[in-house]
């Protein structure tokens, strides 16, 4: 009892007691303030509970072994000095930790600060951009002609531009087409005035009393349309073949040498031109059958091929062909004109002979409009001296107004243009020919343009 007396009532016992209660005071202090983190112990095997709640539990009085510390007094009392001597660091660790968490939560709430001040500036300065545009109309949905691109408005005025000219030129067709009538109107008043007899009957059999001249009913029916002109063609080109043996008689085309080309103005009585007549006669020292085929190949005058379109509906098709084109010509003046021509062809076989006849309308357009010309052709081949005779006639009938204004300019022109592209068909189909006699195929022709 005298030696555990001496023991709890040493200096060693009474200074612990005191540190004990500082380190309660410690604990209290720092519970309050929330601040307190578990830490080690002083020893190895001491650490902080949260079961642990007072520092007195801590005491070597209850945790000393009867046996063994009361024996080492010495060895204790120094565990116990190096304890209550690393209680001030401790203590003031805890503090330093304390301010060191105080001063980053400072800094970490300014630099928040300065970060939401930051966001606010961002968002105000995009807000007066938007306000500065939104005045300058620079960013606007109803001004959206500030913010197209120099390509859009490059693209709008050039389509403006091409239908500027598709209008124009429509225009200008129209207005063609308005001064073509015109002339026409006062072509027909002109022929009304010189001629103030009555028109020709429209009954169909006084229409035939003359077969090379184009009577006001026929005029009608080929200007209508082009089924119409190939269906009176059609009945024509039998009618035709049928004079064909008095036609050359006409011409006196036997008593006539052979590559021997005229033409001849025939007049009715009243002075007018009937029609204008053109005769040639060649011979061809070739196969009958051959220079045939290649006559009906070049009655197709395949060098006229400006807006050519050919005629399919026709009964006959292997020895008849229909189709048109346009032949375009440039005047002393440098005007251009043109006359829209309809064809039709066809090829009988009589008597050991081929017969080849054509039926043209030539329409006379622009300066040329009410200028018309009806025109037939005859070509008529047979075996001769071992070769082939081919003899043609070829009869252009102009229409009451060509006929009667041979003095007027446009007149002029256009019966010049007609008998010009006689001369020119015919010459080039007897080269064609030749070439074809020759070579056995059509050559290579320069299309017009």
């Amino acid at each position: 009892m005298t030696a555990l007396w001496s023991v709890t009532n040493s200096p060693v016992s009474r200074r612990m007691s005191t540190d004990l209660e500082f380190l309660q005071e410690v604990t209290v202090f720092l519970e309050e303030e929330a601040l307190f983190t578990p830490r080690k112990s002083f020893g190895k095997s001491l650490h902080y509970d949260d079961t642990v709640h007072n520092w007195s539990t801590l005491s070597p009085i209850s945790s000393l072994d009867d046996d063994g510390l009361l024996t080492r007094g010495i060895e204790f009392e120094g565990d116990l000095s190096n304890i209550c001597e690393g209680g001030k660091p401790l203590i003031k660790k805890s503090k330093a930790r304390s301010g060191t968490d105080r001063r980053q939560k400072y800094r970490q709430r300014v630099k928040d600060e300065r970060e939401d001040l930051q966001r606010t500036v961002n968002e105000l300065s995009q807000q007066l951009r938007e306000i500065i545009e939104a005045r300058r109309g620079t960013k606007t949905a109803v001004r959206t002609d500030l913010v197209l691109s120099k390509t859009f408005w490059r693209k709008i005025a050039t389509q403006q531009r091409e239908q500027r000219r598709r209008v124009e030129a429509e225009h200008n067709r129209l207005l063609e087409i308005v001064n073509s009538q015109e002339t026409y109107i006062k072509n027909m008043g002109i022929v009304l005035q010189d001629c103030p007899k009555t028109i020709t009957s429209l009954d169909q059999n006084s229409s035939l009393a003359s077969y090379d001249r184009i009577d006001d009913l026929k005029w009608i029916r080929l200007k209508s349309s082009d089924a119409m002109l190939y269906e009176v063609y059609l009945r024509e080109v039998n009618e035709s073949y049928a004079r064909v043996d008095s036609v050359f008689n006409e011409c006196d085309v036997d008593s006539m040498p052979a590559g021997t080309a005229s033409s001849t103005h025939r007049h009715n009585p009243d002075g007018d031109v009937d029609y204008v007549q053109y005769v040639n006669k060649f011979m061809y020292p070739f196969d009958f059958e051959r220079t045939c085929h290649g006559m009906w190949e070049v009655s197709k005058l395949p060098h006229r091929q400006i807006d050519r379109e050919v005629y399919e509906d026709l009964s006959d098709a292997g020895n008849t062909v229909a189709f048109k084109f346009r032949v375009k010509k440039t005047l002393a003046d440098g005007s251009t004109v043109s006359v829209l021509k309809r064809v039709l062809s066809r090829r009988f076989r009589d008597n050991n002979q081929v017969v080849i006849i054509w039926k043209i309308f030539s329409e006379g357009e622009g300066i040329f409009s009410g200028m018309d010309a009806n025109e037939t052709i005859w070509v008529r081949i047979r075996p001769y001296l071992g070769g082939v005779m081919k003899d043609a006639c070829s009869r252009q009938s102009p229409v009451q107004h060509v006929a009667i204004n041979t003095d007027v300019l446009a007149v002029k022109a256009f019966r010049t243009m007609m008998q010009d592209m006689v001369v020119e068909d015919a010459g080039e189909c007897a080269r064609l020919l030749r070439e074809f006699l020759r070579d056995g195929v059509l050559p290579n022709i320069e299309h017009e343009l």
